[in-house]
């Protein structure tokens, strides 16, 4: 599960990944610093406390999803186990 393996095996989708992965995470940050400036007594309309939180939880658990299809990446052997199994 690494990085080079990733890469050998399949950079053409490796990249795109990483690339969105840190293009999320920068977007997080800003989200963040717009939900900090505006505070809990924000107005409804435009920039409040609760949509900028459930934001920033949408993208924290598409970030996981995306880390888990890069732990899928960096498998040597991708394929399922033989059934039934060999002893």
């Amino acid at each position: 599960m690494s990085l080079r393996s990733a890469l050998s095996g399949s950079w053409y989708v490796t990249i795109p990944v990483l690339a969105f992965l840190g293009w999320l995470v920068l977007r997080m940050l800003a989200v963040y610093d717009f939900v900090a400036s505006a505070g809990a007594d924000g107005p409804f309309i435009g920039r409040a406390l609760v949509p900028g939180v459930v934001g920033l939880v949408v993208m924290g658990a598409v970030v996981l999803l995306f880390l888990v299809l890069f732990s899928e990446l960096g498998e040597a052997s991708p394929g399922p186990s033989p059934w039934p199994p060999e002893e």
